[in-house]
């Protein structure tokens, strides 16, 4: 069986430890195999020093015959040209002169639920929590105001208030969202009719609203 692919995110940034593949909001990041091997060693120890030492003996054999410091250094160069992090101010790799380096940003660890059918995606979340429905909290309220307001200056343009007991919160639900939709409706017939010239600004004509 295929394993499901292992993503550890950060940010806006998520990193395919099965493949490789680095992604900024979905969109993919080039970055060669041994850039991506020091980026998920940060990953796995986020918020701890890990050591050039360390880094070098996980990625470079002893019998390889290159500069594996200077490799190094191209890798984290390439690691913060990915991310758009600088060292001299960094958002996501903090250098310890001569020691190593430290993933600053919390990290996620996840599988990729999009992979999941839905039906085990809905089991898997906790059941709502259900509203009292005993007789001594049939007395109690739930009241919600709904307002309509122009960003510019914060006018209210329409509101109404909700009030029903607590064990009909499926029917306030429905007050609520079918309030919207009528205040929405009669703010944008006004807006969108034509101006009349004897009349300064659209109104509503709602006393409540004056």
């Amino acid at each position: 069986m295929k394993p499901r692919p292992r993503l550890l995110t950060f940010g806006v940034f998520e990193l395919d430890t099965t493949t490789g593949e680095l992604r900024k909001e979905g969109r993919l990041i080039h970055l060669r195999h041994q850039p991506v091997g020091v980026l998920r060693m940060l990953l796995d120890r986020a918020g701890e020093l890990v050591t050039r030492r360390e880094i070098t003996e996980a990625l470079w054999p002893e019998d390889i015959d290159v500069d594996v410091e200077q490799g190094l250094n191209h890798c984290m160069k390439e690691i913060r040209a990915a991310l758009g992090d600088r060292p001299e101010s960094p958002r996501f790799i903090q250098t310890l002169p001569r020691r190593g380096y430290r993933f600053l940003v919390d990290v996620h660890d996840g599988r990729d639920s999009s992979l999941l059918p839905m039906e085990a995606v809905e089991k898997a979340l906790p059941p709502p929590a259900p509203l009292p429905a005993s007789p001594e909290d049939r007395g109690a309220g739930l009241k919600v105001r709904v307002t309509v307001a122009r960003p510019s200056d914060n006018a209210v343009l329409w509101s109404e208030t909700y009030d029903r007991p607590v064990n009909e919160s499926q029917a306030l639900e429905n007050d609520v969202v079918a309030g919207i939709r009528t205040g929405l409706r009669q703010v944008l017939a006004v807006h969108s009719r034509p101006p009349d010239p004897e009349e300064k600004e659209p109104s509503l004509r709602d006393g409540r609203f004056e």
